[in-house]
């Protein structure tokens, strides 16, 4: 945030996006305020941090006889499970475009059950801004 009073010459899109960037700062600002506050909150909060994968959507499932499964593991992180969960919500089917189905209270229930772990408000909050 720092550089936006410079030009930009990484590339074809450095000047675009130092642009675009500086349009929206303030806003941008906000957001890293809010985001650095959230991961405060949810690394003293979080009682259990868990093999997450990053993407569970459906693009990167395969159905096979015996199930699905889960594919492409290259964003694989320890993290608290909301970090998978949270596409699991509104937010994530509105950031596709899509007309969310709103039944994440019953599956967050549902991995309460399986799991013994409670799905927090905070990182359900915290890991769209990620």
């Amino acid at each position: 945030m720092t550089d936006l009073d410079r030009p930009w010459t990484g590339g074809p899109y450095g000047e675009p996006a130092r642009a675009l960037l500086s349009a929206h700062a303030r806003h941008v600002e906000q957001l890293l305020i809010e985001f650095d506050r959230l991961v405060d909150r949810v690394q003293h909060t979080a009682a259990d941090w868990v093999v997450t994968h990053g993407e569970p959507h459906p693009g990167n499932l395969l159905r096979t006889p015996t199930g699905l499964r889960l594919l492409d593991w290259d964003t694989v992180q320890i993290a608290p499970p909301e970090r998978d969960l949270w596409m699991l919500t509104r937010a994530f089917a509105t950031m596709l475009g899509e007309n969310p189905a709103d039944n994440s209270d019953d599956a967050f229930s549902r991995y309460t059950k399986a799991t013994g772990r409670t799905v927090t408000p905070t990182g359900l909050t915290l890991y769209p801004l990620w």
